[in-house]
């Protein structure tokens, strides 16, 4: 089933309503959003790895939870999870933070979305080094992404045709068939793992799903996605007998 996608007036703004199988939006946001825009648009993501609505307040943010989505290295993330309490020109200001990202190796990340050309302020740098000082003190990375980062190609384009597959879970028949490819001959690329299940390129989606759900990892970052792709999985398939 396609995800619809209804655009309805709500208090003033436009908001994106996405049909989704998770109710909740998860966990709840630091700063509740105010606008006197009635053409900004806000919406919710629908995210595996959260198991929720992921909240997004930009296009850069929404193609920023895209590449989150289709990160393998990263397990959980939040929008606006948190406030952070700083000084800044002896002032005490209110700092809410884009997205947390928590990584599989124990790494947690702040990430702060926002243009080029907001970032070239002087004062907005000042700022954020005195927030990333903050952060680093309690162990957190502090990463600022701008357009340049986050619509990069092929990346973006390939993180947008990964999600057309998310709502293609594969099935317990499937993932016995990709563990045991991997372990007789690991496959090298999305043709070979194709050729190895007897897979018809047309049911390629259903790897992306697969891969989406950490089953194993694409080059998105190299080329556009292909049956040259190269592919690489470190998944415990033995748990899937446990």
């Amino acid at each position: 089933m396609k995800t619809k996608r209804v655009l309805r007036r709500v208090n003033a703004r436009r908001v994106c309503a996405v049909k989704n199988p998770y109710p909740n939006v998860n966990p709840p946001r630091a700063r509740k959003v105010i606008t006197r825009s009635t053409s900004r648009v806000i919406g919710l993501f629908s995210s595996i790895k959260n198991r929720a609505l992921v909240p997004w307040e930009s296009s850069l943010e929404f193609d920023c939870l895209r590449l989150l989505e289709t990160d393998n290295s990263v397990a959980l993330y939040a929008a606006q999870p948190e406030v952070l309490d700083y000084e800044f020109e002896g002032k005490s200001r209110r700092y809410y933070p884009d997205f947390r990202v928590e990584h599989h190796n124990g790494r947690t990340e702040i990430i702060e979305v926002k243009f080029e050309a907001d970032v070239a302020d002087p004062e907005q740098q000042a700022r954020f080094a005195i927030i990333a000082k903050a952060y680093k003190k309690r162990g957190i990375d502090f990463r600022l992404m701008t357009e340049r980062d986050i619509r990069r190609e092929p990346l973006r384009a390939n993180a947008r045709l990964m999600l057309e597959a998310r709502t293609l879970n594969p099935s317990p028949q499937m993932k016995l068939d990709v563990a045991n490819a991997f372990a007789r001959r690991p496959p090298r690329t999305l043709g070979e793992l194709e050729t190895a299940l007897g897979f018809p390129t047309e049911r390629r989606g259903e790897l992306y799903g697969m891969a989406l759900r950490g089953f194993f990892t694409i080059d998105l970052t190299t080329a556009p996605l292909s049956g040259d792709s190269l592919i690489a999985s470190d998944f415990k398939y033995s748990s899937l007998g446990e």
